[in-house]
C-alpha cells in the first residue's frame, strides 16, 4: 500500500508578523482557507494552558483531513539548546510564543486513513521541523512583501513514526451526520486520546476531535469532539455554531 501523501500547514506568528498563516498547501483556495480557520483559532483559546500540555486536532471534510498540534514553541524546539530557544520563542514585545503545525492531505472516496501521524501526547517530534517554516520568514516585517502571502508546499510521502492501529474504535464518536450542534466531551486519558485520534482519522464521515485540553471546553468551537483534562466523564454539551472572523483578503487566487 503506498504511503498517503501530505502537505504543511502552519499557523502563528515570527518575530515581528501577527498570527497568520505562515504556509498553506499549494492548492489551497480561500474557501479551504476559510474552512480550516475556525478549527485552527479555536485550539489557540486559552493560550495559558498550552505549556507542557500540546492540544491536538484531527478534522476533515469531503476533500481534506489535516491533523496537526498547537503547543507553545518552547515546547516544539527545546532540544536546540537554551541560546537558540530564547530567541526563537518570543515575539518583539517579549511576548511567549505558541504555534499551529500540521500535515493536509487530500481525500478521495476512500475517507479513513491508516497511515497518519499517531497521538504520542507531549511527544512532537512528528512535527518538530515544520517549524522551520517559521523560520525562514522570523524577521520579515509588515511592509515587506513576503509577509503578504503564506509559503507554499507541496504533497509528498512522509514517514511518521506510527503506532499499531487499534482494533477496537470508539463507538460515541460526533460526525457531521450525526450531531452537528451537540460536541461529544471525554476525559482526557492517554489510552482513550489514542483511540479517539485513531477512530477519528478512520471515520468515513466528515468530522472533527481535539485532543487534551487543559481546564475546561473550548468556547464556541466547531470541534465536535473534545477531551478535557479535568472532566470526570463522559458529557454532551449543546454547541453554538459560530464562525471565526479569518480576513481572508490577502489570500492566494488559486
Amino acid at each position: 500500500m503506498s504511503k498517503r501523501e501530505w502537505a504543511e500547514i502552519v499557523y502563528g506568528r515570527s518575530y515581528h508578523l501577527d498570527f497568520r498563516f505562515i504556509t498553506i498547501p499549494h492548492n489551497f483556495t480561500k474557501q479551504d482557507i476559510q474552512w480550516a480557520a475556525p478549527y485552527i483559532v479555536a485550539t489557540t483559546q486559552q493560550a495559558r494552558n498550552l505549556a507542557n500540555s500540546p492540544r491536538w486536532s484531527l478534522f476533515k471534510n469531503d476533500l481534506y483531513c489535516i491533523v496537526g498540534v498547537t503547543c507553545m514553541v518552547r515546547d516544539l524546539i527545546g532540544q536546540l539548546g537554551e541560546d537558540l530557544i530564547e530567541v526563537m520563542t518570543k515575539d518583539d514585545q517579549g511576548r511567549p510564543l505558541y504555534v499551529f503545525v500540521g500535515y493536509v492531505t487530500k481525500l478521495n472516496q476512500q475517507q479513513n486513513i491508516n497511515n497518519f501521524p499517531p497521538y504520542t501526547e507531549r511527544c512532537l517530534d512528528n512535527f518538530k521541523l515544520l517549524y522551520q517554516e517559521i523560520a525562514k520568514i522570523w524577521l520579515v516585517k509588515n511592509y515587506e512583501s513576503d509577509s503578504r502571502q503564506p509559503l507554499s508546499s507541496q504533497y509528498q510521502p512522509r514517514n511518521f513514526d506510527e503506532l499499531p492501529i487499534a482494533s477496537q474504535q470508539i463507538l460515541q464518536l460526533n460526525d457531521l451526520t450525526k450531531y452537528p450542534d451537540q460536541a461529544y466531551l471525554y476525559p482526557s486519558l492517554n489510552s482513550s486520546n489514542q483511540l479517539l485520534w485513531q477512530t477519528s482519522a478512520q471515520c468515513s464521515q466528515p468530522t472533527s476531535t481535539c485532543l487534551n485540553i487543559k481546564g475546561k471546553s473550548l468556547n464556541n468551537s466547531p470541534f465536535l469532539n473534545q477531551t478535557i483534562t479535568k472532566l470526570p466523564e463522559f458529557q454532551i454539551k449543546e454547541r453554538i455554531v459560530t464562525r471565526e472572523k479569518y480576513n481572508v483578503s490577502s489570500a492566494p487566487e488559486n
